[in-house]
C-alpha cells in the first residue's frame, strides 16, 4: 500500500487511464486540488461513478455509501421517493477525495443542494432574503454562507410522517374512531400516517433527533445566529390550493424551513423582511435550543435595518 494526504491506498499501480495513469495519481491529483475543489463540493452529497477496472472497463455508478468506508468520512440521509433513505458520501475533507480515489472513483458527481433551507425559493422569497442578508451586511454584521449537510437528515426521519404523525395519532385515535367524519380531510390524512407507525420506529427517530442535536450544535457553535427565509414560498393564493397535491405541495414548503429549526430542539424567530408594497416574507433567525435571549436581542437589533 501508498499513503498518501495519511489515507493508505491499496493497490496503487494499478492503471486507471489508457496512458497509464495509476490510483495512486489520481490521489496525488485530488491531493493537490483539493484546496481549490472542497469550496465548489462542501457539504453536497455525492453520487460515486467508479472504475475499478479502468475507465475503459466496468463503470459502477454508486449512491449508497458502503458499511465499511471509515469513520470520517461525513454522510448525508437523502430519502427516497418511495420511501426509505440513501447515505451518500459528502466530501467535506482533502482526506475524503484521496480515499475516493483510492475506491477508483473517477468521478464524484455532487448534488447542486447543500443546505436544504434555501433550496427552491420563491423569486419574491429568494430577491427579498438575499436584499435583507445585504443590509445586514453594510450595517457590520459579519455573514458566512455555510453548509448544513445535517438538515438532510430531518427528510428521513420524516419519510414516515415522523414525530407529528406518530404523536398525533396518539392523541387523536380515540376521536377518529367515533367522529372520525367531523375531520378535515387533508388534516386526517397526515394523522392517519401514525398508525403505521410502530413503537421501534419511534426509538429509532429519538435516537435519530437525539444524534441530529448533537451533531447540528457542533455546526452552529462557532455562530450567533443561523439565518433563513421563514418559509419557502410567498402565501398561495386559496384558489390555488384546490387540488390536494398542490395543498400538499405549498403545505411542505411553508413547513419546512420552521421544521428544521424544530427538529434540533432550537429556538426562533421570525422579523418581517419585505418593504412596504411587497409581497410579505419572512426572515428566521435560529439557533440551538437555550439561546432564546441572545436570538430575541440580535432579532431587536437588525428589524429595523433588514427593511430598510
Amino acid at each position: 500500500m501508498t499513503a498518501v494526504a495519511s489515507i493508505e491506498i491499496s493497490n496503487p499501480g494499478k492503471a486507471l487511464f489508457p496512458d497509464g495513469l495509476t490510483k495512486e495519481d489520481l490521489a496525488r491529483y485530488y491531493e493537490r486540488i483539493a484546496e481549490v475543489m472542497l469550496p465548489h463540493v462542501r457539504g453536497r452529497p455525492v453520487h460515486m461513478q467508479r472504475f475499478p477496472d479502468g475507465i475503459e472497463g466496468h463503470e459502477i455508478q454508486q449512491k449508497q455509501a458502503p458499511d465499511y468506508f471509515p469513520a470520517f468520512i461525513e454522510r448525508a440521509h437523502v430519502p427516497r421517493k418511495r420511501g426509505g433513505s440513501v447515505e451518500h458520501v459528502v466530501i467535506d475533507n482533502a482526506e475524503t477525495l484521496v480515499y475516493l480515489a483510492g475506491q477508483a472513483v473517477i468521478t464524484p458527481h455532487v448534488w447542486l443542494s447543500r443546505t436544504v433551507a434555501l433550496d427552491d425559493p420563491d423569486e419574491a422569497v429568494a430577491k427579498t432574503f438575499e436584499r435583507a442578508l445585504q443590509q445586514l451586511s453594510k450595517a457590520g454584521a459579519q455573514i458566512e454562507h455555510i453548509e448544513v449537510p445535517e438538515f438532510l437528515d430531518v427528510g428521513v426521519m420524516n419519510a414516515k410522517g415522523g414525530f407529528a404523525a406518530a404523536e398525533s395519532y396518539a392523541w387523536h385515535r380515540y376521536l377518529i374512531t367515533a367522529k372520525g367524519d367531523a375531520y378535515d380531510p387533508r388534516v386526517y390524512v397526515r394523522i392517519m400516517r401514525g398508525e403505521a407507525i410502530t413503537a421501534a420506529d419511534y426509538i429509532d427517530l429519538l435516537n435519530a433527533r437525539r444524534s441530529l442535536i448533537s451533531r447540528i450544535a457542533t455546526r452552529l457553535a462557532p455562530y450567533d445566529a443561523l439565518v433563513m427565509p421563514t418559509t419557502a414560498n410567498t402565501p398561495p393564493r386559496i384558489a390555488d390550493l384546490a387540488d390536494d397535491k398542490a395543498f400538499a405541495t405549498a403545505n411542505l414548503r411553508s413547513l419546512r424551513n420552521c421544521t428544521l429549526i424544530n427538529m434540533i430542539d432550537g429556538c426562533a424567530i421570525s422579523l418581517p423582511a419585505h418593504r412596504e408594497g411587497e409581497v410579505p416574507v419572512g426572515f428566521m433567525l435560529a439557533a440551538a435550543g437555550g439561546s432564546d435571549r441572545r436570538i430575541f436581542e440580535l432579532a431587536a437589533a437588525m428589524e429595523g435595518t433588514i427593511r430598510v
